[in-house]
């Protein structure tokens, strides 16, 4: 069983600075996470100016059409961004929500995956002009119905799209607890054949390290610096702690799931096995010639002697000399 592979999801967190989006690559990194993923938006050609804030987010920004322009980066921004990451060991992914976008992933040094959001999965023409770059896909499917994921499922395989995983996801910002249904990654699982990922937006590790331990493949969650922080996603993002953590878990669970049991280490339990164990002994002094009864025998540590099994071999016969209670009864103490 492989670990799950830790993708930690900035998105508009740079607040379209270089140096933060810098910044978190390094965080991401000292978490142990395995790759970092971020946004690529450009607005003309993504929204327009009837595009809404999601219910219940706080944003300074008169309209999201300039929220998402605030958030671009130059082609020359992503590559440096891109190449940091490189740098550092870190996987680079990025999600891209118009054509235009592909452009720029062309040209990243660093490309591992391309994520496609819960929103762009019904996006085919998107989706087939992004096969042409050869990259794994990561698809969520926050918003789709099993029949949905069917679906998409029957359009990656016509278009002989082979390379991806599926995220189980929830698109509601922060998902709460009874809404998460991780359920459905095991459903999948034994009706499918599919092992789900997850994409987390709870915002709380144990939810995360409850998709460890359903063992999937790909695990994403968002990151913040801090969660006093306006912005759209802070509500359910992690801070690089909690990430820390996720990763240490991730980890020791694979680990321990894993590790094999060794003859040394079986001879080693053997070792403390006598120790804790018993053997026959008397619960009474015993005086030479008398006869071992077994209203006389008992069990007492450690486990180096006769053992309860050989209880036949003592009763009926007579002590050879005085024997003593407080030492195990020994067959050469005994005779015929």
């Amino acid at each position: 069983m492989k670990k799950s592979f830790l993708v930690a999801e900035v998105a508009q967190a740079h607040e379209g600075s270089v140096n933060l989006a810098i910044s978190f690559i390094d965080l991401v990194k000292k978490a142990g996470y395995d790759a970092i993923k971020f946004q690529i938006h450009l607005s003309e050609f993504e929204t327009t100016y009837n595009d809404k804030f999601r219910p219940g987010t706080k944003n300074f920004n008169s309209s999201r059409f300039e929220y998402w322009r605030k958030m671009e980066l130059s082609l020359n921004d992503w590559i440096k961004i891109s190449s940091y990451s490189k740098k550092v060991g870190l996987n680079f992914i990025c999600s891209v929500f118009c054509n235009e976008s592909i452009e720029i992933l062309k040209k990243l040094p660093n490309l591992h995956s391309i994520k496609i959001s819960s929103g762009e999965m019904y996006n085919k023409e998107l989706i087939i002009l992004l096969k042409k770059l050869n990259k794994p896909f990561i698809i969520s499917t926050g918003m789709a119905s099993i029949i949905e994921i069917k679906n998409l499922i029957s359009f990656l395989k016509q278009n002989k799209i082979i390379n991806y995983n599926l995220l189980h996801c929830v698109s509601s910002y922060p998902t709460k607890l009874e809404d998460t249904n991780l359920s459905k990654v095991n459903f999948f699982k034994k009706n499918y054949n599919i092992q789900l990922g997850y994409s987390d937006h709870t915002g709380i590790k144990e939810v995360i390290m409850t998709a460890v331990s359903l063992n999937c493949p790909i695990i994403e969650n968002h990151i913040c610096l801090n969660k006093k922080i306006i912005g759209p996603d802070t509500s359910s993002s992690l801070l690089p702690s909690e990430m820390k953590e996720i990763s240490e878990f991730n980890n020791i669970y694979n680990y321990v799931l894993n590790s094999k049991f060794s003859e040394k280490k079986i001879k080693k339990i053997n070792n403390v096995k006598k120790l804790f164990s018993k053997s026959l002994s008397l619960n009474k002094n015993i005086i030479k010639g008398d006869i071992i009864k077994t209203e006389d025998i008992t069990l007492k540590k450690p486990g180096t002697g006769l053992k309860f099994e050989d209880r036949k071999k003592v009763i009926g016969r007579r002590a050879r000399q005085n024997l003593s209670k407080y030492k195990l009864l020994k067959l050469s103490d005994l005779t015929k």
